[in-house]
């Protein structure tokens, strides 16, 4: 294993073959620190600890349109600059050449994923489903309801299924919770080894594919 990737858990273990793979977008697809949420907070109105999207749509039909607009054309604004990350389209070119299905999940809206897919050239049709905010009636992550929608979807069972995100608490508990296996994408990577709801750590989404492609039937000795 390269040394900039981290197994977490500190034990033996024989994590079982990978089937699906479920991909977050902003910071994992996509360089970090494109949004400032700091002043998405400030233009919806919504404080520090809670959640931005949540929050606006739990108030009246009009105030939640218009800040929702507000949000909406901040995201896109933001996302003509996007950078996307090195290695995005060979990883998920591999991944689709093994005939192992993808997903696109983003608490993004539409207009950002159609101008992710357009400056990455991935093409949509390689994530089956590709969801943003904006297609999604129910719950969307950090509700579990998402991923385990994806999983009936491909009829694949969860703990087949890996995710791959830079936040621990929007991309990887909602995964944890149904047995996937999930895999942080993280500069200071060695700082969360061992986080209940971590797998794996990864400096780079290229180490972050090299541990997908190792885990089928490989055993992972962490040293104590």
């Amino acid at each position: 294993m390269s040394n900039n990737c981290f197994p977490a858990a500190r034990m033996m273990c024989r994590f079982p073959r990978i089937r699906g793979v479920i991909f977050d977008m902003d910071g994992t697809l996509t360089e970090p620190g494109q949004l400032d949420f700091a002043e998405m907070r400030r233009i919806a109105d919504v404080p520090k600890g809670h959640d931005i999207i949540k929050t606006v749509k739990c108030r009246d039909s009009s105030t939640a349109a218009r800040q929702m607009k507000l949000i909406d054309d901040f995201e896109i604004q933001a996302a003509q600059t996007m950078v996307v990350m090195p290695g995005a389209k060979q990883a998920v070119q591999w991944f689709a050449e093994q005939n192992i299905p993808l997903s696109l999940v983003t608490r993004s809206c539409r207009p950002c994923v159609s101008i992710f897919l357009k400056k990455s050239g991935i093409a949509e049709s390689v994530f089956d489903p590709c969801i943003s905010r904006d297609d999604v009636e129910g719950e969307h992550k950090p509700h579990p309801e998402v991923y385990a929608n994806i999983s009936n979807h491909w009829g694949i069972a969860t703990k087949n299924i890996a995710v791959v995100g830079d936040s621990i608490a929007n991309d990887l508990v909602p995964g944890h919770a149904l047995g996937m296996i999930t895999v942080l994408l993280c500069p200071n990577a060695q700082e969360f080894a061992g986080h209940d709801c971590v797998d794996f750590v990864a400096e780079t989404l290229a180490s972050a594919v090299h541990i997908l492609r190792s885990i089928p039937d490989r055993s992972v000795q962490i040293p104590e």
